[in-house]
């Protein structure tokens, strides 16, 4: 991919996407705060990177760009308004991708005039860090499109992650659920916000580092995880512990997990070996954690 890509927003977000990007492929950067272009450009001229410039307006950002990754702030008008301004410069051959991890995406497209090109582009905190990038798009959308985001973000050693193109995708509606039942922790006087922290660091927070919710399920063993669930929802009485019907369809089967061979997975090697490999990949990960990892609790 020799053209150029175009980064809008100059933030934090937008500034790590330019990073990725750079060394790759031909980039232009573009804010539409004179501040923070002026702090662009500052930047690239104290720590030059290869191809890396900040344009003055977005018809200079976007001029012969095959890709354009927008990443302004988290408001509707404002995301708009900027890929209006995309739609006016560009053809519809080019790609168009939104940072937004919660704005409805067929919404935006529509608003913006790009129903068939805009795809969810979602980078995470700090990007240049991060190897996963979720990438949606609604069925209208070219799958032109789709593959030359997925192409990009492999150029760049990146991990696509396609998912559905509903508002939040997949991360935004896991990690928002766990913020809540965080704060309602803490708000019940079940821990205070520096335990929480601490529960989450030395816990599960390690472990989801080498498999995730329904690898983790599946160890546990279904008949486990549905009690678990059924009695903290009687004695919490929130219907956000409630069973999900899955669960009893899938005991009724006997894919009752990990140890039965079958659950949300299907499992070809023995548990043993299973949990054994997640056992050394977690002490990989615990190995190269910081200290205050294992603190009990920061001020």
């Amino acid at each position: 991919m020799g053209q150029v890509v175009a980064v809008l927003g100059g933030g934090t977000m937008g500034r790590g996407i330019a990073r990725c990007l750079a060394g790759h492929v031909p980039v232009r950067v573009y804010d539409a705060s004179d501040e923070v272009r002026q702090a662009l450009t500052s930047e690239w001229a104290d720590a030059p990177v290869l191809g890396v410039d900040v344009a003055a307006d977005v018809e200079e950002a976007v001029a012969g760009a095959s890709v354009v990754l927008e990443s302004v702030s988290e408001e509707l008008e404002t995301k708009v308004a900027v890929l209006s301004a995309v739609r006016e410069a560009t053809g519809p051959d080019v790609t168009v991708g939104t940072n937004t991890s919660s704005l409805d995406l067929t919404v935006l497209g529509d608003r913006a005039g790009i129903p068939d090109r805009l795809v969810g582009v979602h980078w995470f905190n700090p990007p240049e860090v991060v190897p996963g990038v979720e990438v949606a798009a609604p069925e209208r959308v070219d799958a032109v499109h789709v593959r030359r985001v997925t192409e990009l973000l492999r150029l760049i050693d990146k991990v696509p992650l396609p998912v559905g193109a509903t508002p939040g995708y997949v991360a935004n509606r896991l990690h928002e659920a766990l913020l809540a039942e965080a704060i309602r922790c803490v708000t019940d006087g079940a821990a205070t916000a520096q335990q929480v922290d601490a529960v989450v660091r030395s816990t599960f927070g390690p472990r989801f580092a080498v498999a995730g919710p329904f690898e983790v399920m599946d160890q546990t063993g279904l008949v486990v995880q549905r009690e678990a669930f059924a009695n903290l929802e009687a004695s919490l009485s929130s219907p956000a512990f409630r069973v999900p019907p899955v669960l009893d369809s899938l005991i009724s089967e006997g894919r009752t997990g990990l140890s039965a061979g079958a659950g949300f997975y299907q499992y070809e090697q023995d548990a043993t070996e299973v949990v054994a490999e997640r056992v050394a990949r977690l002490q990989a990960v615990l190995a190269v954690c910081t200290p205050s990892t294992q603190e009990e609790a920061r001020p």
